[in-house]
């Protein structure tokens, strides 16, 4: 028992971030902690991380000489690097350091992103599994609370945002709700195609079902983006394996909840996917509203004034909110502090030559990650990976959701 224990250390330690996360967004929720106690926790676990990290490379580099840096490592090291620069150069070094108030995601939030994803490329290919069941749990729990808090049905607190309810989970916010949905689905999806034991297909197929309602229940278009673009990718494969009637039930079940859902006028996605249709024709012909996309394009035009005079070092991690004409970028009514595009983000508070490392992080072991997922059945690795990057063309990372992402990138890994 101590030797299977000794032997999965890394798989327990990565289990225990996921809880961790969990468990602070739920404190968040519940009033029981400050979202600032949140984000300064993250500092001393950013911190933890990093030595688990050190132990990991001197035990296989100087004991186990199993160890050779690779391109990823070399490329997340420059991201790490670019992000002290652009905390130097910050508007307000303090907050690129250690975030906004009642954001905390400064440099010592991307440096627990990337050591959660250092960590978990480490983790062996049979335990893998372990840590998506993991994810899955906590995605499963949210899904529930936020089924019950969209449907007011007393059991938990409504959410009602002028007059609009929300279902967010244990999440601050609709949208980061259902990025969270989407990787748990992700998983699901992905273990539920290549499941062969008929108690397990039954098991993955309810929690196909649960995890559908979550994300539908968060009206978040971009994860349904996200989410249809990863069952394109399941029918390739399942052409490819030959397995094509797999994925007709949980097509059936997402499909039959979007219909159901909007039905009872718990999502209002058929009017958002209609409106979006409307203003993409409009685009198309020209005619550009700022208000489009529930305004992202005027904020992506607000953000991208700023970039020219920071091309290479950036504003500084988290400092957009504060870097317009030398003050905030007010859209509307509301103060922008995150450019709703994960890439033009980067783009903006940490500089060129940072963006450039995180396309070539993503690009690399997606390539590399399709191939082997495809070769050797391990679909569910990749779908978390490529559905969280392509709803993040269109929404934000938060600390309740990014490490999921970055543990989930990990993964896709195989040293």
């Amino acid at each position: 028992m101590k030797k299977k224990i000794k032997d999965n250390l890394i798989e327990i330690y990565l289990c225990l971030n996921i809880l961790f996360v969990f468990i602070n967004s739920f404190l968040f929720y519940s009033n029981t902690i400050k979202y600032e106690d949140f984000g300064k926790e993250l500092i001393y676990a950013s911190f933890i991380n990093l030595i688990v990290c050190l132990i990991i490379f001197i035990r296989r580099k100087f004991i186990k000489k199993k160890y050779k840096f690779n391109i990823l490592d070399i490329i997340v090291l420059l991201i790490l690097l670019f992000g002290l620069i652009s905390v130097k150069y910050a508007l307000f070094s303090r907050y690129a350091l250690e975030g906004l108030p009642r954001r905390y995601e400064g440099f010592y939030a991307i440096l627990y992103y990337f050591t959660l994803f250092y960590i978990s490329s480490f983790i062996k290919k049979k335990n893998k599994k372990y840590i998506a069941y993991t994810i899955i749990f906590t995605g499963v729990i949210q899904a529930i609370f936020g089924y019950l808090q969209i449907t007011q049905s007393g059991v938990v607190e409504v959410i009602d945002n002028d007059g609009i309810i929300w279902a967010i989970g244990f999440t601050n916010n609709p949208n980061f709700f259902g990025s969270y949905m989407l990787l748990s689905l992700s998983f699901v999806l992905g273990l539920f195609i290549n499941e062969k034991e008929r108690t397990k297909e039954i098991i993955f197929g309810a929690l196909v079902l649960i995890l559908t309602i979550g994300l539908l229940a968060s009206n978040t278009l971009s994860c349904v983006v996200g989410l249809f673009v990863e069952l394109l990718i399941l029918l390739i494969y399942c052409i490819k394996t030959k397995i094509v009637k797999k994925l007709i039930i949980p097509i059936i079940i997402i499909f039959s909840m979007f219909i159901i859902l909007d039905k009872c006028n718990i999502t209002t996605l058929t009017q958002d996917i209609l409106k979006t249709k409307n203003e993409t024709v409009e685009i198309a012909k020209g005619n550009v509203n700022e208000r489009y996309g529930t305004q992202r394009i005027a904020i992506w035009k607000g953000v991208l004034e700023i970039v020219p005079d920071n091309l290479i070092h950036g504003v500084g991690i988290d400092n957009l909110g504060l870097a317009y004409d030398g003050g905030p970028l007010i859209i509307g009514r509301k103060l922008v502090d995150k450019a709703h595009n994960e890439l033009l983000q980067i783009l903006v508070t940490e500089g060129i030559f940072c963006l450039l490392c995180y396309l070539a992080l993503y690009g690399i072991i997606l390539f590399k990650g399709t191939i082997r997922t495809f070769k050797k059945k391990e679909i569910y690795l990749l779908l978390p990976v490529v559905g969280y990057i392509v709803q993040s063309m269109f929404n934000i990372s938060v600390i309740e959701v990014a490490p999921i992402f970055y543990i989930s990138l990990g993964l896709l890994i195989e040293r």
